[in-house]
């Protein structure tokens, strides 16, 4: 079974409740401020989960389509990797990493 989950959020509304197994941490896959803190406060990991999305329905026509793509990108694909990085010594620590 599973001893620890780190469940991260980017809002204080969106944090879940915390328990002996479940600790909850702030996280901004944007900020590298924000994933440097967390690769920080973790200490074993053996699995790593990215769910970070979001999504605008914007249409290539619209006004801001460039800075919308931008951030779909930085939050989709570039966050994610940053955030890979960041714990990938912790996986590759792990005996058990999937």
């Amino acid at each position: 079974g599973v001893s620890r989950v780190y469940a991260t959020y980017r809002s204080a509304a969106d944090a879940p409740a915390a328990s002996e197994r479940l600790i909850p941490i702030p996280l901004d896959v944007r900020d590298p401020q924000s994933i440097a803190a967390l690769a920080a406060s973790v200490t074993n990991l053996d699995l790593l989960f990215n769910n970070a999305g979001i999504a605008t329905g914007c249409q290539f026509d619209s006004e801001h389509s460039i800075e919308i793509a931008i951030a779909e990108m930085a939050t989709h694909y570039f966050g994610p990797l940053q955030l890979t990085c960041a714990l990938l010594p912790r996986l590759k620590q792990s005996s058990s990493a999937a």
